[in-house]
């Protein structure tokens, strides 16, 4: 089961991306020094340099992860180093943000607490490989297991905005095997919380998935604010809302 749930635990990566994500930070920091400077707020620039300094750092490790083939566990932790700072980030400088900061800043943070739960997902099930078949592995292994999904429904329920529909696709097969093959969990408790969570993990991808749908009014919304809508052209339109809706 471990090295099928290695396979199944996919982790859609772009070389680029780190790029884009630090790109959308540094526009984030330039556009919080000219609120600062226009308020005049009393906010210590070096403080708040230092700050972000510690995420560039976090930024440039996982960007040497990529050529340096570290461990799960590593890449884990510099995940979590990345995440943590852009929370104490956001806590510190909230009160400066306007609405796109606060949607450019939730982005990044969706994108990197996604990686860091899928991250951790892949670790647990890394883990379960050297268990052998003896009563109190058995155990372990199922724990470990345990780990792994409830790490993927966090993701689920956090930071699904930042995942890949692939990484969706193979959670939501993952759980489907799961439920199929702990039939009668009885009176086990393990194997309960496991069929419990992979249920759970089901329900928030069908979630996910009716969020992500279009409807007629977002459609009509993204039409009527989209910088090339014209405002002459409603057939062409309506025509697009009504090829969407027979979908």
């Amino acid at each position: 089961m471990s090295f099928l749930l290695e396979d199944m635990i996919l982790i859609e990566t772009n070389e680029n991306e780190i790029k884009e994500q630090e790109e959308n930070l540094q526009e984030i920091k330039k556009q919080l020094e000219e609120i600062f400077r226009n308020e005049h707020a009393t906010i210590s620039k070096e403080d708040f340099r230092k700050s972000f300094s510690k995420i560039e750092i976090a930024f440039k490790k996982l960007e040497d992860a990529t050529t340096n083939q570290l461990s799960l566990k590593d890449i884990c932790k510099i995940y979590e180093i990345i995440c943590k700072n852009l929370k104490n980030f956001q806590e510190k400088y909230s009160d400066f943000f306007n609405n796109e900061l606060i949607n450019n800043l939730l982005e990044v943070e969706a994108h990197f607490g996604w990686k860091k739960q899928i991250y951790k997902s892949k670790f647990f099930s890394k883990e379960m490989i050297g268990f052998n078949k003896n009563d109190n592995d058995i155990y372990k292994k199922n724990e470990k297991l345990y780990m792994v999904v409830s790490s993927l429904l966090e993701a689920l329920e956090k930071y699904s905005i930042g995942a890949t529909q692939k990484e969706i696709d193979g959670i939501q097969y993952l759980a489907e095997i799961l439920i199929t093959r702990i039939q009668s969990p009885n009176s086990i408790s393990i194997f309960r919380k496991i069929l419990t969570t992979a249920k759970a993990i089901l329900w928030e991808i069908d979630k996910y998935k009716k969020q992500s749908q279009n409807t007629v009014e977002s459609l009509l919304y993204f039409l009527k604010t989209s910088p090339k809508w014209a405002g002459d052209d409603f057939e062409e339109c309506l025509e697009y809302v009504n090829q969407v809706r027979r979908e």
